[in-house]
């Protein structure tokens, strides 16, 4: 019975100061290093992301319980981080770099081919997919937290020809965010 009160208080709380998720967008990506090893079936990347945030609380500062980030090639996990906890003041625009490095992540043989092709076959794009997830706290509701799930699809990264080094093509790319 506790839960179903507890439920209900929830319910009106958000009705009434109807707190908004922040918009998300990828607006620079950054690879210093990229290699792949098909024999030992490993990726090490050096992988940094520049990401916008908007506040869209006018009146509600928004706290982020950390950042984890993940960079993915179709399922699977190529790089990943645990950004540091923060405050994003309301009505605010801010920007965050996170770095994300892995040092002989085990992947499957068959992505390593395949990022090894589309490297080769799309004059040096890859495309992958940028994935954080938040726990966040409004500054009016900040007992109540709501996790955050982002989605950045389609991230274009041109290597440069014959390098390991990289950058991403193309405008920033507007992340869901639910």
């Amino acid at each position: 019975m506790l839960i179903v009160y507890a439920m209900i208080i929830n319910a009106f709380v958000h009705l009434y100061y109807k707190p908004k998720y922040p918009t998300v967008s990828l607006t620079s990506v950054t690879v210093s290093s990229f290699t792949t090893s098909s024999k030992s079936s490993t990726i090490s990347s050096d992988i940094t992301l520049t990401v916008t945030l908007k506040n869209p609380n006018e009146d509600m500062d928004i706290t982020y319980g950390g950042i984890d980030s993940h960079v993915l090639y179709h399922d699977d996990f190529i790089a990943t981080n645990d950004y540091r906890s923060f405050v994003h003041n309301a009505g605010e625009t801010i920007s965050k770099v996170i770095r994300l490095v892995e040092e002989d992540g085990n992947v499957d043989a068959h992505t390593i081919n395949a990022i090894d092709g589309d490297v080769a076959n799309n004059h040096g794009v890859v495309k992958f997919e940028v994935k954080m997830e938040a726990l966040l706290a409004f500054s009016k509701i900040h007992w109540i937290p709501e996790l955050l799930a982002v989605s950045c699809p389609d991230v274009n990264i041109q290597f440069e020809n014959g390098t390991t080094k990289g950058t991403m093509v193309g405008p920033a790319v507007t992340c869901s965010a639910f």
